[in-house]
C-alpha cells in the first residue's frame, strides 16, 4: 500500500498547488482587464484632447485669415478710388461667373458619357 500513497502523493501535491495558485492567477487576469481597461480610457482621452487641440488651432488659423484678409479689403476700400474699387467688384464678379460656369460645364461633362 506504500508504493500506492507514493503514486498518489505527487498528483495531490500537484492538486494542492493548483488550488494555491487560483488566486494569484484569478488577481492577475483582473489586473490586465483593470490595465487593458485603463489604457484604453487614456487613449480615448489623448486622441479626444489632441481632435479639440487640432480643431482650435485650425480655427484660429482660420480666423486670424480671414481678419486679415477682411482688414485689408476694407482698409483698402477706404483709401482706393471709386474706380480701382469698381474694378475690383467686376473683376470678383467676373471670377464667380468663370468659377460658375466651370463647375456647370463640369457637371454637364461628367452626366455625359464618353
Amino acid at each position: 500500500m506504500s508504493e500506492i500513497q507514493t503514486v498518489l502523493q505527487p498528483q495531490e501535491e500537484e492538486t494542492a498547488f493548483q488550488e494555491a495558485q487560483a488566486p494569484f492567477f484569478s488577481r492577475f487576469k483582473q489586473g490586465l482587464r483593470a490595465g487593458a481597461a485603463d489604457a484604453s480610457r487614456a487613449v480615448e482621452q489623448t486622441f479626444s484632447t489632441l481632435g479639440q487641440a487640432a480643431s482650435k488651432a485650425v480655427y484660429g488659423a482660420c480666423y486670424g485669415v480671414s481678419y486679415g484678409v477682411t482688414f485689408a479689403a476694407l482698409g483698402a476700400a477706404r483709401v482706393l478710388p471709386e474706380t480701382v474699387l469698381r474694378g475690383f467688384k467686376d473683376g470678383a464678379k467676373a471670377a464667380e461667373q468663370l468659377l460658375e460656369g466651370k463647375s456647370e460645364n463640369s457637371a454637364e461633362t461628367a452626366e455625359q458619357p464618353a
